[in-house]
This record gives structure tokens, C-alpha cells and sequence, in this order.
């Protein structure tokens, strides 16, 4: 309700599917301390299970029937559902707003075939796709009877499905002529969200699909700059196709953008990966500061002249350990692909191994360990961003679409050049960017804006590239020469 808002035009979306399902046993604990109160036990925590629940958690994690979700999760497109979901949804406070349009979307309605799929595991596609549109039908007439009562309310559909290639005969496939047909049988159907970047390609041929025979649908991609190895359909950890602007020291001045035709500068102090020319002095300088302290050498010599306590042997070897553990992590930089997987290593397992090394750390040792961790997600960052731009310009083995881009830039960061191809598709109505930080949305905003004064996206690419390849063609010319 910002004035600052009340005279533009803003479109507001959100999902509707999935819940969560609290501990069991602090509902046990509230009923009972109600009751001991005189009061009525609710019965609305969501531990209980409601009408439409599906459970998605069930099945053989080699073959998953479903997206990869925590075990207390569950879908739920039930009409009663969405109307309790509207209906409490504080988005409604926004109707009185003149220029905000609502938009409810039913979020992976195709999850909801686990529930066939327990019945009977061989169903075939058309079976599924039937099954998922007796479920929503129900769901879209609710959604409909709010967006007759209201003009600033429509709903829609947002599917990994739609992005998810029918050849692969995945059970969690939405085929597109479901999302047709309901556009055309519910008069504010108005969005269809869906998967689309570099690699997932799929998702830019549905979307032209949609829009070739519902034209009146709006139709937004999601995770243009967001790729899931496995399509979004396992526990497969998800990678970014960006350039990340990274903190370099003082003396590193080699490679600062020099003229207009680069892209948006890293801000001082910082410098984009692909203006980089190898791992960050800062991570480096860490590493050997690592290796330096857990050396152990003090120990060493003292073994030299005596037998260790049994403190010092134990010291001794949890030195050992750490340096085995650094060494290691410094190897996999070289294959490090997404930093949700580094995160989920860091806390899941290295963090845990090093409180069980050492009971007890001094400040040194641990002001150094932090230090050498943060300097580690910066050389994650730069391998990960390094990798990325390799596997675009050549393929990788077992990609899903073959999908390469041999003409990347390197002046031009991965975000732009991903954004230039999906804004000069022209299939999409709104690209969805996720941003974590309110420095991430001015960044992304100030590419939209920069990207958006060019005639043609693709153009720029085009120019970059060739004026690259000149260049690089005159250095090797003068090396002649100087030969």
C-alpha cells in the first residue's frame, strides 16, 4: 500500500498447492493444554491431515514418482482447499487498489498423480493427464466463481511439467493442450508459469505452443537464469547461469572493463568472473594460511625428542585430518558445479566433522577456519560460474537437450547473455528473476533496462563476439611477427 505504488500497475502472483505439515505432536501438546483451559481444541493446525491431501513423499527414491520435496509436505488442489487459501490469503486486503491485478495460480498440479500412481504404477500418460484434470476442474470453477466476483482477480497455472520434454515419460509431465483447453473453458484464466532457460529449452516450445493457440494467456518463465540437472524432477542440485561479481585485493588490477560494449561493472573492490582470469588470490592466500596452521610441525618436532601426551597425538591427528579435508576441497573445485550442492556438503557434512575433531578450539584457530571458508566460497563461486560458461559453449555428456552456445561473449556476463536470448524469443510476456538481496534487484533491473534499449538482443551478441574474435585474430597476427 505504498503511495509510491498506488498509481502504477502492479501485478501481484501467488501459488496455490503446497503446505506444510507441522509436528504432530505440539498439536497433541496444544489441544491438551486448551482443553486443561476450558477451551475448544481447533483442530486447525496443520498437522491434520485435510480432504485432498497428497502425501508426496512416499516411493522408490531411485525412481521418483514426484518432485523431490521434504517428507512433511503435501499437495493439495482440492476445491475446499483453494477456497480456504483464498479466502485467508492478506492479498486480498489489495483489492481496493486501483491498479493491482491478483493472479492465484495453481502451483504443480500434476504432483497430484502420486495419488494415481499408488493405485496403479503402470498408468499411461493420457490416464495421468485425465486424472490431473478431474483434480484441478474442480479447483478452476472455484477460482472462476472469486474472478466473476472480482475484476482485479484471475488465475492461472504454474507447472515444472510444462517444462519437463514428453519424450522422457516423466510421471510429473503436464502436456500443454490440459493448460489450452482450461484457458479456453474459464474466462479469467489468465497466466500459465512455466521453466525456461539456456538448457532447459523445453519450456520456450510449450510456451509458443500456448501462445500460437491461446493468445490471450499471459505466459511467464520462471528460472531463466536457474538449471536443474534433472529438469527440476529429483534431489538434483540446481546451478546458475550467472557471472558473479567476487571481492578481489587491492593489487589485482588487471581486467577492470575498459569501455562501453562490457557489461555492467562488478563495483569497486569486486570483479565479475568472467573478467577473471584464474581461482581468486583472496582464496588462495587463505589456502596456504590453512595449510600453514595445521601443519603440525611444532608437534612434530617435539615426537622427534619424545613421546606425545595423548592430548597431542590427538591434536596431531585432528591436524592431519584438516589438512586431508582442505586438499580435498581445494580438488573438487575443478568439478564443482552448483553451490547449493557446496552448502549442502559444508553443513551437512564438513561443519559436523570438524566439532567432532575438536572438542575444544582456540580463537585462533577458528578466526582462521572462518576465514578460510568464506575465502573458499569465493573460489566455489569462480569454478562454478567458470564450469557454467564451458558447458554452454560445448555441451556436456547426458545434457538433456544437446542445447550449446559456442557464440557466448566472454566480456558478457552469462546473466545478460541468457536474459538477450530469452527476451528475443518472444514467447514470454514476463520473465520471473528471483532476487535474494536488494542488490540483486537494482542489478537485474539495470540489465533489463540496458538490455531492453537494443533494437534486437541477440545483435549485441553478434558484435561483442565478432569484436573479440579480431582482436584475438590481431594479438596471434603480431606474435607472428614478433616470431
Amino acid at each position: 500500500k505504498n503511495p509510491e505504488f498506488l498509481s502504477s500497475p502492479v501485478t501481484i502472483t501467488t501459488r496455490l498447492g503446497y503446505r506444510t505439515l507441522e509436528d504432530a505432536a505440539k498439536e497433541t501438546t496444544e489441544n491438551a493444554s486448551a482443553s486443561a483451559n476450558g477451551e475448544a481444541a481447533t483442530g486447525k493446525n496443520p498437522a491434520m491431515m485435510l480432504k485432498g491431501d497428497v502425501s508426496l513423499a512416499e516411493g522408490d527414491e531411485d525412481k521418483p514418482t514426484s518432485y523431490h520435496v521434504p517428507g512433511n509436505v503435501v499437495h493439495n488442489i482440492s476445491s475446499d482447499y483453494v477456497r480456504q487459501a483464498v479466502e485467508s490469503s492478506p492479498l486480498l486486503e489489495l483489492q481496493e487498489m486501483e491498479n493491482v491485478k491478483l493472479v492465484f495460480l495453481l502451483h504443480n498440479p500434476e504432483a497430484q498423480v502420486v495419488e494415481l500412481l499408488k493405485e496403479d504404477p503402470g498408468a499411461t500418460p493420457e490416464e495421468r493427464h485425465e486424472f490431473v484434470k478431474e483434480r484441478w476442474t474442480p479447483a478452476m470453477e472455484t477460482l472462476e466463481e472469486y474472478a466473476v466476483a472480482n475484476n482485479v482477480f484471475s488465475f492461472g497455472v504454474v507447472s515444472n511439467g510444462l517444462g519437463i520434454p514428453e519424450r522422457n515419460n516423466h510421471p510429473m509431465h503436464l502436456d500443454a493442450s490440459l493448460v489450452i483447453e482450461a484457458s479456453k473453458k474459464y474466462d479469467h484464466f489468465s497466466t500459465v508459469e512455466l521453466p525456461a532457460n539456456l538448457l532447459e529449452t523445453y519450456g520456450w516450445e510449450m510456451a509458443r505452443k500456448i501462445k500460437s493457440e491461446a493468445p490471450s494467456v499471459n505466459i511467464s518463465a520462471m528460472r531463466p537464469l536457474t538449471c536443474y540437472p534433472d529438469l527440476g524432477t529429483g534431489s538434483g542440485f540446481p546451478f546458475r547461469l550467472v557471472d558473479y561479481a567476487l571481492p578481489i585485493l587491492e593489487d589485482e588490477t588487471i581486467g577492470v572493463f575498459e569501455d562501453d560494449t562490457a557489461s555492467i561493472g562488478a563495483g569497486k573492490g569486486f570483479r565479475y568472473t568472467n573478467d577473471m582470469t584464474g581461482i581468486p588470490a583472496i582464496y588462495q592466500m587463505a589456502l596456504q594460511a590453512a595449510m600453514s596452521h595445521f601443519d603440525a610441525q611444532e608437534l612434530l618436532e617435539i615426537k622427534q625428542e619424545r613421546d606425545l601426551t595423548m592430548e597431542e597425538r590427538e591434536t596431531l591427528d585432528g591436524c592431519k585430518l584438516m589438512q586431508s579435508m582442505i586438499h580435498d576441497l581445494d580438488n573438487q573445485l575443478e568439478n564443482v558445479r552448483s553451490f547449493a550442492a557446496h552448502e549442502d556438503e559444508l553443513y551437512g557434512r564438513i561443519i559436523p566433522l570438524i566439532y567432532d575433531t575438536f572438542e575444544l578450539m582456540d580463537d585462533k584457530t577458528s578466526d582462521l577456519l572462518q576465514a578460510y571458508f568464506a575465502a573458499y566460497a569465493v573460489a566455489v563461486r569462480y569454478a562454478i560460474a567458470k564450469k557454467t560458461r564451458e558447458v554452454l559453449k560445448k555441451g556436456e555428456k547426458g545434457s538433456n537437450t544437446g542445447a550449446t552456445y559456442p557464440d557466448i561473449p566472454q566480456k558478457m556476463l552469462l546473466q545478460e547473455y541468457a536474459l538477450r536470448h530469452m527476451l528475443a524469443a518472444k514467447c514470454f510476456d514476463r520473465i520471473v528473476i528471483g532476487a535474494s538481496t536488494m542488490q540483486d534487484f537494482q542489478h537485474q533491473t539495470h540489465l533489463i533496462e540496458k538490455i531492453s534499449r537494443d533494437d534486437s538482443p541477440l545483435d549485441v551478441i553478434a558484435a561483442m563476439k565478432s569484436s573479440e574474435e579480431e582482436k584475438e585474430a590481431a594479438k596471434k597476427d603480431k606474435e607472428k611477427e614478433a616470431k
